[in-house]
Parts: C-alpha cells; structure tokens; sequence
C-alpha cells in the first residue's frame, strides 16, 4: 500500500481524470498530519475522518467528513492541471517557479489555515439567525442526469452559483458551505436565491 501511494505521488505521475481523486485524498491526508505532528494543532480528527471516507463502500449513505472538504480543495487545484504531471513547473502568484505537487500543498495548507486553525476570530456562532434557506424542488434521480443537465443549461447559472448548489444538494446546509467556500452565510443566500428564480423561470413552477 505505501509503495502504491508513494508511486502515484512521485513527482512523475501524470495527473488525470481517473488518479486526480485519489492524489488529492492522499495529498490531503499529509498535509493534515504534517500540520498536526508540526503546527501543534489537533487535526487528527480531521486525518481520520479524511481516512474513514477514503475507505468507505461506495453504496455507503453516511454523509462525507469535514476532513474531505481539505481533500476536495487539492482535488479542485489538480484538476486545473489536468495533463500536467506532479513535478512540471507552475509560476505563483509571487513569480517564483514551483512544482505542480508544491504549489497544491501551498494552497491546501493555506485553506487549513483559514478554516481549522486560524478561525477563531472569525467563528460564527451556530445560533446565529440565518434566512430561510430556499426550497428548490429536485425530484430526479441518478437516471435523469440528462435531464438535469439540460435544466441547468437552460437556468443559466453562473459557475458559483453553480457550485453553491451542488454543495447545498449534496446535504450541506448554509453553515457547512459558508465555511467550505470561505465566503459569507450572505452570499450563499444570495446565490441560492438567484439559482430560485432561475429554476422558477425555466421550469415554470413556483
């Protein structure tokens, strides 16, 4: 197991649809240990989770742990680099050439930072008042993909009101993408409600 993990993340590996997935989880999982084991930091929770969902049947219902949000951010960044392999050159925003591999870490680390061990002058607490998240009816199942498809085409809807609802359909509630996508609970109201009024007009429905 440790000679196949350790192959896929050498630096020569070619990132593509069908690893892209699987570098990310793993590439997550180091980043937290590191962050635990050196930034004295109890993230272990998140390591496990992460661990646990990695190793879960695929027909499992339970809901993903907060550890896969860290694993999803390294899939997101990977996915922009599809075709490229792990060690070829990118530039950051500071001019400086690193590697496709270092420059995911970078930005793994950085979302950590933010949402697990820098947050506490930013938590907001649970109890706080939300607006009433909007109700939008979906009555496919995994067999309209098609249908799906040619519904949000039609909508209209902007990349990230896009992701907002994928999220919001996936389970989680404001708080959850709030914290997912670093934004504001304000924003995700504002996205979900315009996705509303974007399902209203093409379906006709109210």
């Amino acid at each position: 197991m440790e000679n196949k993990k350790q192959d896929l993340m050498d630096e020569s590996t070619v990132i593509t649809r069908e690893n892209v997935q699987r570098i990310g989880e793993i590439l997550a999982l180091i980043v937290i240990r590191y962050a635990s084991s050196h930034g004295n930091h109890n993230l272990y929770w998140l390591y496990n989770g992460l661990l646990r969902d990695m190793n879960r049947r695929p027909d499992s219902e339970n809901h993903y742990s907060e550890g896969y949000d860290i694993a999803s951010t390294a899939i997101c960044f990977l996915c922009d680099h599809i075709g490229k392999k792990l060690g070829d050159p990118v530039v950051n925003k500071y001019g400086k050439t690193i590697t496709v591999k270092r420059a995911c870490y970078r930005h793994v680390d950085r979302y950590l930072g933010k949402q697990y061990t820098n947050h506490y002058d930013r938590t907001v607490c649970l109890d706080d008042k939300l607006p009433a998240e909007p109700s939008i009816p979906c009555d496919t199942t995994e067999d309209d993909t098609a249908a799906v498809d040619a519904l949000i085409e039609k909508m209209h809807i902007k990349p990230k009101e896009l992701d907002t609802l994928n999220a919001y359909m996936s389970g989680m509630k404001y708080m959850e993408i709030t914290r997912f996508m670093n934004v504001n609970h304000t924003t995700i109201w504002r996205r979900m409600q315009n996705v509303r009024k974007k399902y209203i007009k093409a379906t006709g429905t109210v």
